[in-house]
């Protein structure tokens, strides 16, 4: 019996999560074990390929409607619904046996009041998040085999296809793999999910070439980081409502040394230190602006208090009340070549693809303006909220402003740099320092493909797709070790 199909036996039998772990850990599997297996059903434990089980993963967590022409999705979205396993929650923050090696590993810090507030719901679940992902960079690898120029990693990219022994030139390929192509496309876990399952899985397949996303994926080291994605070394605690804004701002999009990065650039501060990482525009990665998007909130917030002043100024304030705007409305409109109306529907919050008419928007707009005239409070129909979206931006700043300073109390917890990396096992996403004596300390987080830091945010060729898969999946591998063995020592001590 190999390592997967006894995780697979542990998994089937026990339903105690102490015996889990207890099994995983007799048995060595801890280093190796997919915590996604701890969140789902009996299919998706059974499901022994571990490309396709990233692809269900990933399908069952997509969002929105799938475009039509995506029908191998479809099919496969549909067999997840009735397996019931359409939703696979994540397991940094849902697996019971992470939870129980969280509150093993982070015993000490969990007794302090201020830290369990912040990480923990009011049933006492961690939050935690999956440090490194593994989908924007494995869709950018794939979008270099379609816009690759550059003659040295054009023939390293043929060489990658090739690996699988494929049929047709790389003209041919990409004519092919353009054909998946949707308007306005990008590379999406849709479209990747698509040439999967029609090249690797040959659902209702097309083309002539015998291309496989796996062979690929092996060949430029994704299939490593694929490998560890789920495992204990990619997981870490962190404050409530911060999970998901590593994805979201644009200054980090998930990627895990940056976020050191502005954690680096904190203590920093705090320790009156002077040695800030900065990106290649010359700007500090800080918690505030790089991570939590503070400044451009308070820019956005800015700007539309000055816009609603401005338009007060050029229309309300130039008529004595409500009857007499409505009256000029039709001259103000034509005399400004409807920039009013530009202003109004630039405001009301439309949603994506709805088409709403001119009658329809003076109407939004004719309401808020007779409540402003009236002085009368509506919330419903307020021009400050209605049209200029205010209240909603002023409460989206606060909000950010609240979880960028919970994080900092989180981060204070651990006191300096050194002790966050060493409480967090982080050693491997670091460089090690010694002084002349040999003691050792942490130095600035490693970039994960080199000048990542002063760079762009996104890989720009194959070669950095390459470094990433690689660097994070070994540090991935790193890190789990040393938990395990801080797990292993505690069990010891019992």
């Amino acid at each position: 019996m190999d390592s997967k199909e006894k995780i697979i036996e542990i998994m089937l039998k026990e339903n105690d999560t102490n015996n889990i772990l207890k099994e995983l850990t007799d048995n060595n599997l801890l280093n190796e074990f997919d915590f996604s297996n701890d969140c789902c059903k009996k299919n998706y434990i059974e499901e022994k390929d571990t490309l396709y089980k990233y692809i269900k993963y990933k399908v069952s967590n997509l969002s929105g409607t799938t475009e039509e022409e995506y029908k191998r999705t479809i099919v496969l979205e549909k067999n997840l619904e009735e397996c019931n396993e359409n939703t696979i929650p994540d397991p940094d923050s849902k697996s019971k046996v992470l939870q129980l090696i969280y509150n093993k590993l982070y015993k000490e810090f969990l007794k302090k009041e201020d830290f369990k507030r912040i990480v923990t719901n009011k049933n006492n679940n961690i939050y935690g998040d999956t440090m490194n992902s593994v989908s924007t960079t494995l869709n950018k690898a794939i979008k270099r085999i379609l816009e690759a120029s550059e003659e040295k990693e054009l023939n390293k990219i043929k060489s990658s296809i090739y690996y699988g022994i494929v049929d047709g030139s790389i003209e041919d390929i990409r004519e092919e793999l353009n054909s998946f192509k949707r308007p306005g496309w990008d590379c999406s876990i849709r479209y990747t999910t698509e040439l999967y399952l029609n090249y690797d899985k040959r659902l209702k397949p097309t083309g002539k070439s015998n291309f496989s996303m796996e062979n690929y994926l092996k060949r430029i080291d994704a299939m490593k980081l694929i490998e560890v994605y789920h495992t204990l070394g990619n997981f870490i605690i962190i404050p409530k409502g911060s999970n998901g804004e590593r994805g979201l701002i644009k200054g980090l999009n998930d990627y895990w040394d940056l976020t050191l990065a502005c954690i680096y650039n904190y203590y920093q501060h705090e320790n009156n230190g002077d040695d800030i990482i900065k990106n290649k525009n010359g700007e500090e990665y800080s918690l505030e602006n790089t991570f939590f998007n503070i400044d451009n909130k308070c820019k956005n917030l800015n700007k539309r208090i000055d816009f609603y002043n401005e338009h007060k100024k050029l229309y309300l304030d130039n008529f004595e009340g409500y009857n007499e705007l409505e009256a000029n409305l039709s001259n103000i409109l034509q005399n400004n070549e409807n920039i009013l109306l530009k202003d109004i529907r630039s405001q009301i919050n439309i949603p994506k693809g709805c088409e709403i008419s001119e009658k329809l928007l003076i109407s939004e707009y004719l309401k808020c303006v007779d409540n402003y005239y009236k002085d009368k409070k509506d919330e419903e129909y307020s021009l400050e909220n209605k049209i200029f979206n205010i209240e909603s931006k002023d409460k989206s700043l606060k909000e950010q402003i609240k979880l960028c300073n919970n994080y900092k109390l989180y981060l204070k917890t651990f006191v300096s740099w050194d002790k966050f990396v060493e409480h967090n096992f982080l050693e491997s996403f670091v460089e090690i320092e010694k002084d002349e004596n040999g003691k050792k300390s942490y130095g600035k987080p490693k970039e994960l493909w080199k000048g990542h830091f002063k760079g762009e945010l996104l890989p720009k060729n194959i070669d950095q797709c390459i470094d990433y898969f690689k660097n994070s999946s070994e540090w991935i591998k790193l890190r789990t070790t040393a938990m395990v063995e801080a797990l292993n020592n505690i069990d010891e001590i019992k």
